[in-house]
């Protein structure tokens, strides 16, 4: 949803949301057919608000939040699950900038710095308890969103491309790498801390065709790069890593 309040002001509300199971039958050991639990194929909770500030010249200052979460966190080996796991949340401003705006295609990009907080919850004790302790992590990083939109194979399909680039340069967990880990004796990179200030790549395409008036088909493509999960800040107990990030 975005709305233009004047020649100066515009605000932006973007929720991408997705959720989706395989369900299949399976064979026991007496060979007779059950249902067992389903496997998760999607989830994503993504919110971002955006408040721009548009000016003559072309250079508009924004403001930005944004928060990731999914609906239920099935990491456990266990089976067990923690619903709106983790959460990330993500404060931004810098300079936006349109590059192409005709009735065929749309390019916009901006660039800034970002605050981010993440929480994860985790299960204190083996299954079945399900007693939950939760972690924070923070950091500082700048930030290149570049979005595109355009009309391709005449007109038929809706092309809406989101390229984000995050570089950390402030991770909270990293000083615990440096200071309270044993890298070495327990087997890790010795370069782990600073894996959660690596550059972070986010690439988001969406394919809309309409079938009818009111029958339309998207296809969502996501490519991640991450190097070190950051909300998976680090624990330590007598010096050794008692979690790792995905």
């Amino acid at each position: 949803m975005e709305k233009q309040f004047n020649a100066r002001t515009n605000w932006r509300n973007t929720l991408k949301l997705a959720y989706g199971q395989t369900h299949q039958q399976e064979r026991n050991a007496a060979g007779d057919l059950f249902w067992p639990r389903p496997d998760k194929t999607d989830d994503m909770i993504d919110f971002e608000s955006m408040f721009r500030w548009t000016r003559d010249n072309g250079w508009d200052p924004f403001v930005a939040f944004n928060f990731t979460s999914m609906f239920s966190d099935q990491s456990d080996a266990a089976g067990r699950t923690i619903d709106f796991n983790p959460k990330s949340f993500k404060e931004s401003f810098g300079m936006s900038r349109t590059l192409v705006d005709t009735d065929e295609r749309r390019v916009n990009m901006r660039f800034g710095l970002a605050a981010i907080q993440n929480m994860r919850k985790f299960f204190l004790n083996p299954a079945p308890d399900s007693e939950t302790d939760s972690k924070s992590s923070t950091g500082l990083a700048a930030e290149m969103v570049t979005e595109y939109a355009a009309q391709v194979l005449e007109d038929r399909v809706q092309w809406d491309s989101k390229l984000t680039l995050t570089l950390p340069f402030m991770y909270s967990g990293k000083e615990t790498f440096e200071d309270e880990v044993n890298l070495a004796a327990e087997g890790l990179p010795e370069d782990l801390a600073d894996y959660g200030t690596a550059l972070d790549v986010d690439w988001e395409n969406t394919f809309t065709t309409q079938i009818t008036s009111l029958i339309s088909v998207k296809l969502f493509v996501r490519w991640v790069y991450d190097k070190y999960d950051n909300t998976v800040a680090p624990v330590v107990e007598n010096g050794s890593l008692v979690n790792a990030a995905d």
